[in-house]
Formats: structure tokens, sequence, C-alpha cells
């Protein structure tokens, strides 16, 4: 590619050990991201983890069945919360519900459902957590829910940022993005939200190393 004046800058692969093998051999890990270009030594070949990797290994540790709860700064997360959901909304009916999209397959995928990056990021869903405030009077397992609704919202608000297809939900540098300025705003309401944003991706980006 390069040959053909195509500059390669990175190399975004998934956590295979395979891939990871490549990094170990270009002398990438946690504090080093980048290497010397093989094709032209004045430049640097940065090492990328898939996003979409990382958030189907994060919803596996956040709903692992040894796992039934964890802390967070928003209090304390618990997989019961989507459990509750799927029976509340009586899932195996096809009557109207919040979280529509939530499956018991979203929460114990088997087999290659396990890659279905849909089945990883819908976990996650703004309308989940939606759906859990709503039953939350109603519903006794669901009544201490607001940590998890949180946590659900900050990985939703992750996960638009980083897969967003268009400029206006993405992340970029200028003063004018939509996703600064929202942050911004949620550092001056709550100085707590920046702290928990900080725990997650500190968390996320763990897994692409371990």
């Amino acid at each position: 590619m390069e040959n053909s004046e195509i500059n390669v800058d990175a190399v975004v692969m998934d956590g295979a050990s395979w891939n990871r093998g490549v990094w170990k051999i270009f002398g990438v890990n946690e504090n080093n991201i980048s290497c010397e270009h093989p094709y032209d030594s004045s430049r640097r070949l940065w090492m990328i983890s898939d996003f979409h990797h990382l958030v189907k290994c994060f919803r596996t540790s956040t709903l692992d069945d040894k796992l039934h709860e964890f802390k967070t700064p928003f209090g304390t997360v618990k997989k019961r919360h989507w459990e509750a959901l799927l029976e509340e909304e009586n899932y195996r009916q096809p009557n109207l519900k919040i979280a529509y999209k939530l499956t018991p397959a979203h929460l114990k995928p088997k087999g290659f459902q396990a890659m279905n990056v849909p089945l990883a990021t819908e976990v996650f869903g703004h309308e989940v957590s939606v759906a859990m405030a709503h039953y939350q009077s109603t519903c006794d397992e669901l009544k201490d829910s607001t940590p998890t609704q949180n946590f659900i919202d900050l990985v939703f608000n992750l996960i638009q940022a980083m897969s967003s297809r268009i400029p206006r939900d993405a992340l970029y540098v200028k003063e004018d993005c939509r996703q600064r300025q929202v942050r911004l705003v949620m550092k001056t309401k709550n100085n707590q939200k920046l702290k928990n944003s900080r725990f997650l991706w500190k968390n996320i980006t763990r897994l692409s190393f371990d």
C-alpha cells in the first residue's frame, strides 16, 4: 500500500493472541502505543485496539456469572437489574416494551453470539436505562437500580462517541464538538461524573492489554 502512495499510519486489530503477539514484537504495550514505521523510519506506526472488541470484552466482564455485582463511583451495579428488566417486560411475549431489543442472548450469549457487536452494545442501550427508571417504582428488584442506570448511560455515551459515523456525534479536537460540550456541561454540573468517565475508560483500556 505504501508503494502505491497510500500512507498507512495506524493498524486496528482485535484482541486475538496473534495480534497481541504482533504488538509484542513491535514493542507496543500499555505505555507505548506506537513504533517506528517499517516503511519510513521518520514516521510512527500506531497500534489501535478495535473499540467494539473492547466493548464485547467489557460486556462479558460486566455480566460475568461469577460477578453478580461490582462497585463504581455511581454505586453498586448489579447484574440482576438487567435480568429483572427482562422479566418485568415479559420478554417472551409480543407485547409493547421499552427495552424492546433486550433478550436473554444479550446477557448470556452462546457460541458465536459472543462475537455479535449489537448484542454487546445494546446491553448498554439508552432505552435499557430508561426502562429501568420507568419500572423502578413498581419492581422491587429495580428499586436500587439507579447506579446501574447511570452506569449504562455513561457507557452508552462512550459508545456513541467512539462509533459515530458522522462528525456531529463524534469526538474531535475543535471546540464546537458537541460531545466535548456535553462533557463540559457534565463536568460543570457534577465533577463526580468526570471521575466516573476516567474510572470507566481506565478499565476499558486495560482490557486491551489483559
